[in-house]
């Protein structure tokens, strides 16, 4: 992308070449220019923000970015699909385990009623939704919640004994 200063220096030589009229005096050219300069700023934003949108393909593949990059580290591998044609959609999650393609595991696509490929970001969304879903019960993150239960069974049976204690005192 180019920097301001370019982007003013093109905008001067453009005015210089397709304005001779406004070029007599150096602060009608960089006026002009500047116009232009805040022009094409404008629209370039304006521009980025409706390819980002969400009911567009241009947040719709900006989504799929980050989801296949998501969906890489809980291994598994997502495919997308919009026809143009009958306009569907179609957002499909199968297990990805040692460079091979496993069983779909997550399905949202044409065959539901109602599907229409403006529905597209709201299938993603379920998909990223159900990655982290599976991502929660991976091997790893399993070991980790049932060591922490055993290190709570251990503090609760501590706690259990001082209170036997306790009461067995008091009954003497």
């Amino acid at each position: 992308m180019k920097t301001e200063q370019e982007k003013h220096e093109l905008s001067v030589n453009y005015v210089e070449n397709n304005y001779p009229d406004k070029v007599e005096g150096t602060f009608d050219k960089h006026q002009v220019a500047g116009a232009y300069v805040i022009g094409f700023n404008e629209g370039y934003k304006e521009a980025e923000a409706d390819c980002n949108d969400t009911t567009c393909l241009g947040g719709w593949l900006a989504k799929f970015g980050v989801l296949r990059k998501l969906a890489e580290k809980a291994e598994l591998y997502l495919t997308a699909e919009i026809g143009f044609i009958y306009k569907t959609a179609d957002v499909t999650i199968y297990e990805y385990k040692n460079n091979t393609l496993g069983n779909a595991v997550f399905r949202a696509n044409k065959y539901h009623s109602g599907n229409t490929a403006y529905r597209m970001m709201e299938f993603l969304l379920m998909a990223e939704e159900f990655i982290y879903t599976y991502s929660a019960d991976t091997e790893a993150n399993l070991e980790k919640k049932m060591e922490s239960l055993r290190a709570e069974l251990a503090a609760t049976r501590k706690n259990l004994a001082k209170v036997r204690k306790l009461n067995a005192t008091k009954e003497k």
